[in-house]
């Protein structure tokens, strides 16, 4: 999937082989005054929903998923723990309100737990191939 049109304009939001779910964000300054451009490529069935940033999933005490997710953290706690299963990669950053990507809180290979130093409360963009847990420590 890739947002934007034009050479330049262009930005890969997702690249993956067989079914996909994902929650990704669409950066500020990929639209126009024409519209949103999204170019989606599948060999089967598809659909895309666009949602408003009062959509995205709460983190509570802890989220679940497989997969890449946006997760709103209410609380003021300033750790969350991650824990990945499986072989492959995972990141989690933070986001700005309006979708900016802010810095990685972390990155790795494999299965893990990480502590995520966080700033309180804001948005948390996971991306994994593998499941994955986030518990707030304020719980």
């Amino acid at each position: 999937m890739i947002a934007g049109s034009g050479r330049r304009g262009r930005l890969r939001l997702l690249r993956r082989q067989g079914p996909v779910g994902a929650v990704l964000p669409v950066p500020r300054g990929t639209a126009t005054a024409a519209g949103l451009a999204l170019d989606i490529r599948a060999s089967g069935p598809w659909t895309a929903t666009l949602l408003a940033t009062a959509h995205t999933r709460d983190l509570g005490p802890s989220a679940e998923g497989t997969g890449p997710d946006i997760l709103t953290k209410e609380t003021r706690s300033r750790l969350v723990l991650l824990h990945h299963q499986g072989p492959g990669p995972f990141r989690v950053r933070r986001l700005y309100r309006d979708f900016r990507p802010g810095p990685v809180l972390a990155e790795g290979t494999g299965t893990a737990r990480v502590e995520l130093g966080v700033p309180g409360v804001c948005l948390l963009q996971v991306e994994a191939s593998g499941a994955w847990r986030l518990v707030d420590t304020a719980a």
